[in-house]
């Protein structure tokens, strides 16, 4: 690859090694120290923050738009969910939440302060991306050769379901298929910046193997985030096809891939499809059959999982109050995610806008509080949901805000490399914000958000325009 210039390489390092960290999870050096969960990607945060002012540190990024426009989303979203202490209905997972929250924006701050938006800073950005998919990918490898898993909540409970599946580190087949279209943009980042041939074709492999990991995982949003990445690739390579033949060829043999792969009827993302197709066409009552395995009700209620800010599961016993709503009832699996969004807009609705405070998703359907079954499934579902049920209209104002932003950034650089691939990442990010069941606990989600942030500093870095005088 390319030979990172001694000017800020520790730093360069240091971002490489977060995102395969952050990728890994908890699976790498896991302790727990006085009840909290440590791992890799933790120390090596806290390790960062400490060798900063020793890593020749750079402010100059404060004059640029984008970052500036990103932190003041994470003042407010922080001020709010700090106010919102005071009607959450669970302090400690609120707390937690918020602990998660800023160090999302941490993670943000230490890629600029480490010059990320760079020319070398944005290699070492789309190599961070790429190693962390080589390092996942050899663990997806090992489940399907060897039918193992790692432990995890999806894996442990539902071993007979999850046998054909792969989740590599990632806890569940859903969240797997999100991080293959998250990484997907920087494989090509990766393959397009790097000037020697034999490291060139490292993140080409990766590009080439997406499509079947994604079909192994069988999620269905994220096969869909995946094709509005290669649709988006494919429309802007097609309008200068002599410069983009490699680009073209790649996403031909890719879509051969899909269909080679896909056509096995035994394949798993075939059935659900067959099963969704089956449950919108069926009427309520006779969708009891066809939903895919879950724990009833009270059983989700006295083992609620759910993941903190560091990807491990852990248990909250059910509190006991008074339950003024029926029984729940058996709904198909389409039903009950779109019953979770109904109830999250309820909860906008029943606050005013304001929403429920940090961590209120949760207990609001742990303790069914909320109008509308959801087969005893807690989490939301869906990040732009998870945002707006409990930090409210302001907060989720601010955050499509600063997205549509990065859309404006990228269509106006369309024709770069980096802006081809923020354009495919935002594409690919809006459909698998609502395949993974929470999003504001999970690292990679922002570390994936941090690196778009950085790619839009990038661009206006490179436009003297938009920099402020």
């Amino acid at each position: 690859m390319n030979s990172i210039k001694q000017e800020g390489m520790y730093g360069h390092i240091l971002i490489v090694l977060l995102i395969v960290t952050a990728a890994l999870g908890v699976y790498l050096l896991p302790l727990f120290i006085a009840g909290i969960q440590l791992f890799a990607f933790r120390f090596l945060l806290a390790v960062t923050l400490l060798l900063l002012p020793w890593l020749s540190p750079d402010l100059s990024w404060r004059r640029l738009w984008a970052p500036r426009f990103y932190f003041l989303l994470g003042v407010i979203w922080l001020t709010w969910g700090v106010i919102g202490f005071l009607w959450t209905p669970d302090t400690a997972d609120g707390a937690r939440e918020l602990i998660a929250v800023g160090t999302g924006f941490l993670i943000g701050f230490i890629f600029l302060t480490l010059k990320a938006y760079t020319d070398n800073g944005v290699l070492a950005i789309g190599w961070g991306w790429s190693a962390a998919f080589l390092a996942t990918s050899l663990i997806a490898l090992w489940e399907v050769v060897t039918g193992h898993h790692l432990p995890s909540y999806y894996t442990l409970h539902l071993p007979s379901y999850a046998t054909p599946d792969i989740t590599s580190t990632f806890g569940n087949p859903n969240n797997y298929g999100a991080f293959l279209v998250l990484a997907y943009p920087f494989l090509w980042l990766s393959y397009w910046l790097t000037r020697k041939t034999f490291w060139r074709w490292l993140p080409y492999l990766f590009i080439l193997s997406t499509p079947v990991f994604l079909l192994l995982s069988a999620s269905r949003l994220s096969m869909t985030g995946y094709l509005l990445q290669v649709l988006a690739l494919g429309f802007v390579s097609l309008l200068h096809p002599r410069k983009h033949i490699v680009t073209l060829l790649t996403l031909v043999i890719s879509v051969v891939l899909i269909g080679v792969v896909a056509s096995n009827p035994t394949l798993k993302i075939n059935k659900k499809i067959d099963v969704a197709r089956k449950e919108v066409q069926i009427n309520d009552n006779n969708k009891d059959s066809l939903s895919e395995p879950s724990k009833s009700t009270d059983a989700k209620e006295k083992e609620s999982s759910k993941i903190d800010s560091g990807g491990a599961t852990k248990s909250e016993p059910a509190k006991k109050i008074e339950n003024k709503e029926p029984p729940a009832q058996r709904i198909s699996a389409i039903q009950a995610r779109i019953n979770l969004t109904r109830n999250g807009i309820w909860m906008i609705g029943t606050t005013w806008g304001r929403g429920v405070g940090p961590g209120g998703f949760e207990y609001f359907h742990i303790h069914r509080l909320v109008p509308l079954p959801t087969n005893g499934i807690p989490n939301p579902h869906n990040f732009f949901i998870e945002i707006a049920s409990q930090y409210g209209i302001l907060v989720i104002c601010l955050f499509f805000s600063w997205y549509v932003s990065l859309f404006y950034i990228a269509f106006k650089k369309r024709f770069t490399k980096t802006g081809l691939v923020l354009i495919m990442a935002l594409l690919g990010y809006i459909p698998v914000a609502a395949s993974n069941s929470s999003y504001i606990p999970q690292q990679i989600n922002w570390v994936f958000l941090a690196s778009v942030m950085i790619l839009a500093s990038h661009l206006i870095a490179l436009d003297p325009r938009s920099k402020d005088a």
